[in-house]
């Protein structure tokens, strides 16, 4: 295999020489860079198995130097040089080591599908010409191994076989320009659901959505999967009649119209992202539109709203029991609106003198936040001591933000609901409900729904959003939020600051 490759080559060239893989970028050091073709992937370290494009600072100014350099930088690759025609090419030692050993399991371990589609993903980032090449590489490659492989394990042999022929279709298909025709032939693979829903929990990664909007596009999946009793099928043999019997099945379940509009929603997305990718041919309707509006399901139950006497009753009811980690969940519920996991994971900034909590984590986009402290709350944390320092968070005894969530509805259901007889005709009461709360007074005071979204977290589908398309509200703005929040009426909160020695919340 392109065994005239040499490991000591040395390059002495004139300055003036151009090199087709470096170049100055407008600067003054040299960079390597490189297109990285297909089969490149065979020998490179496992990070770059998903990149497109190389690019390396050679940290020299002269261009002899960086030809020597660029040498040793392309051997670490598992690549080289051909002296002759200024092509990267394998390294011919790069087959006995570790890395390339452990990068070509990687790939051999690719089912035929995985290994077509990025095959097609790969062979569209290259002119007719390198595309060419690359095939003409990979099938000598092929052969080679195949040699070896059919001596030692024929069943392995099998697998590189039908692996190898796979992408070549991919390749060929990208050659071919099928992709540009007025109706493109059906892949040769076409993609599962499951692989599907993969490319859309990539998509949510990129983005860097919660885990937990990740963890609901594949329990959507597994659901849809298990009503047809299936572990997985592809994609396009669903139909919309699959799916209205699934509609119907949900709907005998009970299951609430907001879950399941959810959920719905999740596979028309997963069905978009693999057209978007192009791994499904595009003269297939997508089965999970034209279903809406969805009839007959029940409305789910809605969220009950703690009410000043409500935070007051469970205040009170904290202190006789001692439970400073309900007090204080309480305090700072009431006059924040905060997620029971925001709370249990926020930590204390300020801005510009003005005491904030930092949300660095939570349900959307929008729920990462800055929210200044009302005064009274301020006041009453600093009085007993339990405000934390500057970058830091509560020190809660909940090992989880799951425990800490539960120990606060355990109580709240046993000391308020039970105890005190609150109804909950008109919604469910759970920590939630100090959200709720939150925004129906600040509602209340007059506050927009932007406004309102500002400080609780909610989504803002406007230009109010930053350009990068966080969430956080910017530091102009906290002193009107604070304005805001300050309108709020105070609740009576009990003094401890001299019962919380040593004691953890």
């Amino acid at each position: 295999m392109l065994n005239w490759v040499q490991t000591g080559y040395k390059f002495n060239m004139s300055k003036n020489l151009e090199h087709p893989h470096i170049s100055k970028n407008g600067g003054k050091q040299f960079y390597l860079q490189f297109h990285i073709k297909p089969w490149m992937k065979h020998f490179m370290p496992a990070e770059y198995i998903n990149r497109k494009n190389f690019k390396k600072s050679l940290k020299t100014p002269n261009l002899t130097e960086a030809l020597n350099k660029m040498h040793i930088v392309l051997s670490n690759l598992g690549l080289a040089l051909n002296p002759r025609t200024q092509e990267i090419v394998p390294h011919p030692s790069i087959i006995s080591t570790e890395t390339g050993k452990a990068q070509r399991e990687k790939l051999e371990n690719e089912t035929p599908e995985e290994a077509y589609h990025r095959a097609r993903a790969s062979a569209s980032l290259l002119s007719q010409a390198d595309l060419m090449r690359s095939i003409e590489i990979e099938d000598d490659m092929f052969h080679e191994l195949i040699e070896e492989s059919y001596e030692k394990d024929p069943d392995k042999a099998k697998t590189l076989a039908a692996q190898h022929y796979a992408k070549q279709d991919g390749y060929f298909r990208v050659l071919n320009q099928e992709d540009n025709a007025l109706h493109p032939k059906p892949h040769k693979y076409e993609t599962t659901l499951l692989a599907a829903a993969r490319l859309l929990v990539q998509e949510y990664k990129d983005e860097e959505r919660n885990p937990k909007q990740l963890g609901k596009v594949l329990i959507s999946t597994k659901k849809f999967l298990d009503f047809l009793g299936v572990d997985d099928l592809i994609l396009t043999q669903i139909t919309k009649r699959h799916v209205s019997k699934y509609i119907n099945e949900s709907r005998k379940k009970d299951i609430p119209l907001n879950t399941f509009s959810m959920e719905l929603g999740l596979l028309d997305k997963i069905f978009k992202v693999a057209e978007a990718e192009g791994v499904i041919s595009d003269n297939f309707s997508n089965p999970f539109l034209g279903h809406r509006p969805l009839k007959g399901f029940k409305t789910e139950v809605p969220k009950g709203i703690f009410t000043p006497e409500h935070a007051e009753i469970l205040a009170s009811e904290a202190i006789n029991k001692k439970r400073y980690d309900i007090l204080t969940t309480v305090a700072v519920s009431y006059y924040t609106g905060m997620r029971s996991s925001e709370l249990f994971e926020c930590s204390l900034t300020e801005i510009n003198g003005i005491t904030c909590f930092d949300i660095r984590d939570g349900k959307t986009l929008s729920s990462i936040r800055r929210t200044p402290i009302h005064d009274h709350l301020k006041s009453w944390l600093q009085t007993n001591q339990i405000m934390p320092e500057l970058g830091s968070s509560f020190d809660w005894s909940a090992p989880t933000k799951d425990a800490f969530n539960k120990r606060f509805n355990t109580f709240s259901n046993r000391n308020l609901i039970i105890k005190h007889g609150v109804s909950e005709e008109n919604g469910t009461l759970s920590h939630h409900s100090f959200r709720h709360g939150m925004s129906t007074r600040l509602f209340e005071l007059g506050l927009n729904e932007l406004q309102v979204a500002h400080v609780v977290g909610h989504s803002r589908k406007t230009a109010a959003q930053t350009t990068s398309g966080k969430a956080y509200i910017r530091v102009s703005e906290v002193p009107e939020i604070l304005e805001f929040i300050r309108r709020i009426k105070p609740i009576k909160l009990p003094n401890i600051k001299h019962e919380l020695r040593g004691v953890r919340l």
